[in-house]
Parts: structure tokens; sequence; C-alpha cells
């Protein structure tokens, strides 16, 4: 109305709604607009080589950003979104661990993002506990940002009364990110941002040449800036959704009890927010069907179509699982070598991770472990397979305890 224009719509049960939408324009110039142009208005696309364009990351290395999900994977599509900038990024995956992080303080986050529904405790809780109960000016005070998955109507006024700064939805657009990581890192450190020389210009993101049926590829290469960044973001989701499915696909055709419905509820929403933040539209919108579903209680509706949507879900992972494996056979057939053999794993190395994972930094344990996964050993070969294994499941404290452990039983045996 402020525009001068209408919307009117008209539903019929059963078989869909239309929307119509009226706004006056003016002319910008008598010049034609081509062919394409014309086209490609009628059809909302938009080229992903100048949306690749239009974002230049400022670096921000003096910001420190913690990012709390439940689901893996959309930690991964965070990280990855947010690496870009140089940012040192932890990750933590539930409220509690959250908790402990804020009250030790060991180090100080320029802002959190935090999923707003988690297991066992939530995103509002935690933040309640944070404001209320640690008793800390840096508790009080330190900027949270809700991520979620229901941007609906009304939820913005919902998160700022309940202790958050500000919330972005899932799956994360790249323009409100930038937007929010200026708003509450770089501008809160002008010295720091004026002392950081200005990025050049990005290039254009190439179109990839495979296909993944349900997969928007070249549109998931231009969210994450690069075929390799996305490629890794693929390969978390593949490893991280099927035990999700596992949770839900044992119903068989059978209603889920009152009990089970909350725990359907948030791991459908979690699968949702995935599957959409990693361009896989079929499956994230059919979880989003059963997740309402769950919602309003719907037992029928949840009973009758479970079992499609776990089968998709699953062919989504088999089909970007053999992408990749043809992907690593590429690999292994363009290298001109065989890897490096070690006597054992570089005891450096491993205590830096030992470091890292003290301090939660998933970032800088990637890197390492990338670093040791670079050869192959004669001895203890199987300490960085179980490293791998663990940290892509978060379990910090575990790799914590044996490492301290490996790393003094590798010394005692190789010394000298």
């Amino acid at each position: 109305e402020l525009m001068s224009g209408t919307i009117e719509a008209e539903s019929e049960y059963g078989k869909g709604s239309t929307f119509t939408v009226e706004i006056d324009q003016q002319i910008a110039a008598p010049d034609p607009i081509g062919i394409e142009v014309s086209r490609n208005l009628k059809t909302y696309r938009i080229d992903e080589n100048h949306r690749a364009k239009a974002l230049v990351h400022t670096p921000m290395p003096y910001g420190k950003v913690l990012i709390v999900d439940d689901v893996q994977t959309n930690l991964d599509v965070a990280q990855a979104l947010m690496a870009p900038y140089g940012l040192t990024i932890h990750c933590l995956a539930g409220g509690r661990q959250t908790l402990d992080a804020v009250r030790e303080a060991k180090v100080r986050y320029d802002v959190i993002f935090m999923d707003h529904m988690m297991p066992e405790m939530d995103g509002l809780e935690t933040v309640r506990l944070i404001r209320g109960e640690i008793g800390t000016e840096y508790a009080r005070n330190v900027p949270i940002i809700a991520l979620t998955a229901n941007a609906l109507l009304g939820n913005e006024e919902m998160f700022l009364s309940h202790g958050f700064q500000d919330f972005i939805s899932k799956p994360i657009d790249v323009m409100r990110l930038d937007e929010l990581l200026h708003k509450w890192i770089r501008d809160k450190h002008p010295t720091e941002a004026a002392d950081t020389p200005e990025p050049a210009p990005s290039a254009a993101v190439p179109r990839v040449n495979w296909k993944v049926e349900g997969l928007d590829a070249n549109g998931g290469v231009a969210v994450f800036g690069s075929e390799a960044a996305y490629l890794r973001v693929l390969d978390a989701y593949s490893k991280h959704t099927l035990p999700l499915l596992e949770k839900i696909g044992n119903m068989n055709g059978k209603l889920p009890g009152e009990n089970a419905l909350k725990e359907y509820f948030v791991t459908v929403h979690g699968i949702k927010g995935s599957s959409l933040g990693i361009c896989a539209g079929k499956v994230g919108k059919m979880a989003e069907f059963l997740e309402n579903a769950a919602k309003r209680g719907d037992h029928a509706v949840i009973a009758g179509h479970n079992d499609t949507f776990v089968r998709a879900a699953e062919k989504l992972v088999a089909d970007i699982r053999a992408l990749l494996n043809k992907k690593r056979l590429d690999q292994r057939k363009n290298k001109t070598g065989k890897s490096e053999t070690r006597d054992h794993p570089d005891l450096r190395l491993l205590n830096d991770m030992l470091e890292q994972c003290r301090r939660y930094d998933m970032n800088q344990m990637e890197k390492i472990l990338d670093e040791l996964e670079r050869f192959t050993y004669k001895h203890h070969g199987e300490l960085i397979e179980w490293l791998r294994k663990k940290t892509d499941n978060l379990e910090y404290q575990q790799i914590q305890d044996r490492l301290a452990q490996s790393v003094d039983s590798i010394a005692g045996q190789h010394a000298g």
C-alpha cells in the first residue's frame, strides 16, 4: 500500500493458491532490456557469478565467534560461511557446554551465534541462564544472536525479549551474516579494523560440471565461495545426517508416542535446517512438512509420510557419498607419487591439537588433522583415524583424554 500497490490471493483447497501482486512502475529508460534479461526477470533467476561478486568479505582477524548448534552439519555450514573473514571460530554442540564456556570465560567472544531449538536445553533456556545465573558482566552483555529455522513474523520480538541481541534465519543468508559480523565485530573494533587491509575484489565463482539429484550444486558453490568449501560441507552433511535418519527411520508406519513426538520434532527440524543450508531444497521442504505436522500433533501425517522422507534423504546422502568418493578417486589418480610414510605422528602437532581441543577451536583442529592425514604411519596410525571420527562428532573430552595419554606414550616409545 505504501508503494500504491495491491496484493490478492485465490485459493482452492487441495489444488493450491495464486497470489497476485501489482506495483506501479516507472520507465527508467526507453531502450529494450533484451530477451535474456526479460526471461530472467520472468523466472526470477539470478546469475550465480553476479551473486558471488556482490559480497566482498572484509577480514576480521581480531574477531572471536562461538557457534552453538546440536546438528554438526549446521556448525560446519556456519563455520564455512564465516571462514573467509579470518575470524577465530569455536563450535559447541549444546547449551550446557555453552554455559560452562561463558562461565569460565577462557575466551571472551565478540558474539555468540546460538541455535534456537536444541534438545535437553534449548537456546531460550541457555540464554536465560547465561544472563541471569552466571552473574558476570561478560555473561550479562556478550552479544548472542539466535540461529533459527523458523523465521516467522513476531519471532524477532520474542528473541529480543528473552535476552538475544539479534537473530538470523537458517538457511543462513550470506548478506545478512555479513551485516551482523560488521555490526557486532568490525564496528566494535574500530582501531583494529582501521589497521586491517581492505580485501581485493573477489573473482567470479566458476560453475561445476557435476550434478546430484535434489541438490542445487551451483547455488551451493556460490553460497560457500568455492567448490572445495562446498564439498567439505557436503561431506559433513553425509556423515552426520544418517544418525538422525536412523532415529526416525524405524517407525514403519507407526504413530509416534506423545513422549517421542517432541524428539521427532527436534530431529526433523535439525534435518530441515541442515538440508536447506546445503541447498538440498527437496529434502529440506519434506522435513519442513513433517516438522509442521509434529508441531500440530498430527500423528497420522507423520506415520504416512515419514518413510518416504527417510528414503529420499538416505538417497541424497548416498548420492553425495558417491560424488565425494569419485572426487577422492580422481584426486588420487592425479597425484604423481604416493604419500610419505613416517614412523609415528608428529608429537608437536598432537600437542598443538590437544591445546586447540581444550580451547574448543574446531577450525584449528581441522587444520592440524589435515596436516596429520597427509602421511601414513608405521606406528599409531589408528590414532589419527580415531581422532578424525571423534572430531567429526565433537567429542572434545574423549579427544583430550586420549591425546594426553597418547602424547606421553608415543614420546616414551620413540624417545631419541
